[in-house]
């Protein structure tokens, strides 16, 4: 524009004006020659040439590169560190980007094409990280495969190229190994770096909750239940008393010192720091005034605590606390959050049962809280779940599609369906390679010749639309899984839910459609959900104390621990109804007892055992007075379970696609009864064992099915003892209805959790439903009492390296437990509340409230002469302790 005006300029000097209009006309040429050439020579540069590379610079090349990720999670900026992790770090912790499939990506623009000679990768220890290289950021290729290194945690990779890659995109990658995936640094070279390697960093120092590891939370757990242990063999002697009482000086001593190892693994390795300081200090002012002889109630605690229950106060304060949840769970995440609100909940009922005088009963309360929290926290890991993952994707991979595609899987279909749905998907050689469970026949382990030969055998079952998109949800789920762990995933059980199960799966799933890792942690969470409703009614039916009981068996017992099924899909709903049913027979709710109970049984067969028991119940009533006839409480528990089994039976065709679906079911489980694992427990587990028969002298890793060996000599000596077996269960059974007989049905539905242990054999994760004997705290310490012992004990097995010796071991534990609780209940003298609650066929009036709810001792009349009650543990006035 410039160059046009001057040439149009007017000039008063024609001359001029004529050497202006020349100058304008030769400068345009020349200008414009100049904006093309420098076009040209951006062009030029955006256009990188593979033989004329940018000058190498010195360091490393991410330093000044642009990162981007597909699939990520976590800062990329953390890739440019300049100094590289201590070894064997945690693979998901801070400074890491996870990267969520085998689809993710983290990409680099080097901002030139350089030649790289030195690469570094220091990522997840298992898998494989592929790093491809790229002139234009569309066509890659590999220029270096990190491969898996020994050790867990991070780990480091140096690469040195043979022959410099020319590259301006980096492109990092995850491969096989477990399907989870994690980079916490990459480094790019043209000239090896010095030192070389690269120096480490020190990670930062974990403490408290980031220090829990998962061989560590075993070690936790057993200290803690020891710790609640010896607070209950304390609540059982002095329940039983002694005929001499130690002073109470010497019983609170003892009692909170045994709590104070709990405390210090509190404070070291627990969840929330401050619940560890706060307990601490409540604990010293506990001490002091109890060295100090002080048996008042506290004349600070106690106005606090009582201005606490006041309700317009109790309003706000609870109105102050969920704001407080609300913005630690902001701004911390969810796990810290539901730490403050349990540590609410353990500090307010601490101060209100502080109210009272210092006495065992109430310091025996206080710690009881605690271990409650800590047996409820724990289940979940504290927020640990799996120590890197909450889902647990082989178990979603099993019944997601078990349930979804019921009517066309059936039980037997499963891994034949993966294999056609990943040959149709061009990994034929893929799955040639793999063995497989041969779910419909032997159960045993094959090749996949014949459903390569004949994909028919599963399409046949499917229409083209559902094959279509069950090949869908098969892609989704494979690729969470590695290479290997997907071709493991087809060695398992196959899905053995009951046709029942699938009522509620399949209403829930057909509604979540095209399946995703958020629907799948939403499914996850419905037995979360579930868990949590359960404790709740426990809390409403049974009291504070037994529940308390039940949740340190719960969360601490080995066999059944979150390892197994947790973030799973509704695969606690069995032990939800179980427990539903236990609270509705201890509310005298009999036909709503009835229907809980038979659904449970509906979703897991053993729970009907519970059921059993009651029947085992009236029977033997029936004929110890020889009168036959059925009481009218339990004719409303029929009621319930004919009620349950006619909506529920029927309603079962839709989930599977027909009634004939029941016999498939029948068949299958006489299948898996017949087949021996090794994680297996139960009184047939510890018939069958035998010493030069274990695994660690059987186990053939060279065969197809590496424990067919061992599954031969267990079945073969079962066949032997079969007899020995049946009567030592005859004689339980006997024994089972002798004591259900002399006591309540609730107390006999808890009873009839040891009939599971005699009559089934059951794989561990099952062994939860042993937390009825804690839930029978009120009336009888002694079951719960050994039910935590159980559970401490599973704890220390642990340590036994083979599968099979560890769950054959924890077997004759809950043997031995189940024949002491059932005969010392059909044996023993009945003491106090006991006998004042005996059955009906007594004639005596019960409440579900009445009894000792007490955890020290039962609340006694004191006769008028000062002497004690038998059994009580506060001496009366004017005795000495």
């Amino acid at each position: 524009m410039i160059v046009w005006w001057l040439t149009r300029a007017r000039c008063s000097n024609r001359g001029a004006r004529r050497r202006v209009q020349w100058a304008g006309r030769g400068t345009l040429p020349l200008v414009l020659g100049l904006l093309l050439l420098a076009v040209a020579m951006q062009v030029q540069a955006q256009v990188p040439d593979a033989e004329a590379a940018a000058v190498c610079k010195s360091g490393n090349l991410l330093r000044r590169g642009v990162l981007t990720g597909q699939g990520t999670k976590g800062a990329l900026t953390r890739l440019r560190s300049q100094l590289l992790r201590q070894e064997g770090s945690q693979w998901d912790g801070a400074g890491t980007v996870r990267l969520d499939d085998k689809q993710s990506w983290v990409q680099v623009d080097l901002g030139a094409a350089y030649p790289l000679s030195h690469l570094v990768v220091q990522a997840d220890n298992n898998d494989v990280f592929a790093v491809e290289g790229s002139l234009d950021g569309k066509r890659y290729e590999r220029i270096w495969s990190a491969g898996p290194m020994e050790g867990a945690g991070l780990r480091t990779r140096y690469g040195v190229l043979s022959k410099p890659a020319t590259a301006r995109f980096l492109r990092v990658s995850g491969r096989g190994g477990d399907g989870h995936y994690s980079v916490s640094a990459i480094r790019a070279y043209c000239e090896a770096p010095q030192p070389w390697p690269p120096e480490l960093r020190l990670p930062p120092v974990k403490r408290y909750w980031e220090m829990l590891t998962k061989p560590l939370m075993v070690h936790v757990q057993a200290a803690v239940g020891a710790a609640a242990l010896v607070l209950l063999l304390f609540a059982y002697f002095f329940r039983y008393g002694f005929r001499v009482l130690p002073p109470q000086r010497v019983r609170d001593g003892a009692l909170l010192l045994a709590g104070l190892g709990a405390l210090w693994a509190a404070a070291h390795t627990a969840l929330w720091y401050w619940a560890a300081v706060a307990g601490g200090l409540l604990l010293a002012w506990y001490l002091l005034r109890w060295a100090s002889g002080d048996t008042s109630a506290p004349r600070a605690i106690a106005p606090l605590a009582q201005a606490c229950c006041r309700r317009p106060l109790a309003l706000v304060l609870s109105g102050l606390g969920l704001l407080a949840v609300a913005w630690v769970i902001y701004e911390w995440g969810w796990v810290r959050g539901a730490g403050l609100a349990l540590l609410g909940i353990g500090l307010g009922g601490t101060l209100r049962m502080m109210r009272e005088p210092v006495s065992f009963r109430q310091s025996a309360r206080i710690w009881l809280l605690w271990f409650g929290l800590f047996g409820l926290g724990s289940f979940w890991n504290f927020g640990h779940f799996h120590f890197n993952h909450f889902i647990h994707t082989w178990e979603q991979y099993h019944y997601v599609l078990g349930a979804k595609y019921g009517p066309e899987l059936r039980y037997a279909r499963l891994y034949d369906c993966t294999s056609a749905a990943d040959v149709a998907d061009g990994l034929t050689s893929r799955v040639q390679e793999r063995k497989v469970r041969r779910l419909a026949t032997d159960n045993l382990l094959g090749d996949t010749t014949e459903i390569i030969a004949n994909p028919g055998i599963c399409t046949d079952h499917f229409s083209d639309e559902r094959w279509a998109q069950f090949r869908k949800d098969l892609r989704f789920f494979r690729g969470r899984f590695s290479k290997e762990r997907w071709n493991k995933s087809q060695t398992d059980h196959g899905y053995n839910a009951t046709p029942v199960w699938g009522i509620l799966a399949r209403l829930v799933i057909d509604r979540v459609g095209d399946l995703n890792w958020d629907k799948i942690e939403y499914l996850g969470s419905i037995d979360v959900v579930l868990l949590l409703l359960a404790w709740l009614a426990a809390a409403g039916a049974f009291g504070f104390e037994p529940v308390c009981v039940a949740l340190v068996y719960w969360g601490l017992n080995y066999p059944a621990r979150y390892y197994w099924n947790g973030g799973s899909f509704l695969r606690y709903g069995w032990l939800f109804w179980l427990v539903i049913g236990l609270c509705l027979l201890r509310k005298k709710r009999m036909a709503g007892a009835g229907f809980a109970l038979t659904y449970a049984t509906s979703l897991r067969i053993f729970p009907g055992f519970v059921v059993a028991t009651l029947m085992l119940k009236a029977l033997y009533g029936m004929w110890v007075e020889r009168r036959w006839v059925v009481s009218a409480a339990h004719k409303r528990f029929a009621a319930g379970c004919i009620i349950g089994l006619g909506l529920l039976i029927p309603a079962s065709a839709w989930s599977m696609g027909g009634l004939d679906a029941w016999p498939e079911f029948v068949q299958n489980s006489q299948k898996h009864l017949n087949t021996a694992l090794t994680n297996n427990m139960g009184f047939k587990t510890v018939i069958a064992y035998d010493f030069d028969t274990r695994a660690v002298k059987l186990r053939d890793s060279d065969a197809v099915d590496p424990y067919g060996a061992w599954k031969a000599a267990r079945a073969d000596l079962y066949e032997q003892r079969k007899p020995l077996f049946f009567a030592l269960l005859i004689g339980f059974a006997v024994l089972l209805a002798r004591a259900a007989h002399r006591v309540e049905d609730w107390e006999a539905a808890c009873l009839g959790v040891g009939l599971i242990v005699m009559a089934t054999e059951l794989t561990c994760y099952y062994y939860g439903f042993l937390l009825a004997y804690g839930l029978m705290w009120e009336r009888r310490k002694l079951p719960g009492v050994l039910a935590v012992a159980f559970a401490v004990l599973t704890l220390w097995l642990d340590q036994l390296p083979w599968n099979d010796d560890r769950y054959t071991a924890m077997s004759l534990a809950a043997v031995l437990m189940v024949w002491t609780v059932t005969g010392l209940v059909a044996f023993g003298r009945q003491r106090g509340a006991e006998a004042a609650n005996a059955p009906e066929r007594l004639g005596h009036a019960t409440s579900p409230g009445s009894g000792a709810g007490e955890i020290g001792a039962e609340k006694t009349q004191v006769a008028s002469t000062g002497a004690a009650k038998p059994g009580s543990l506060e001496p009366s006035p004017g005795t000495s302790a």
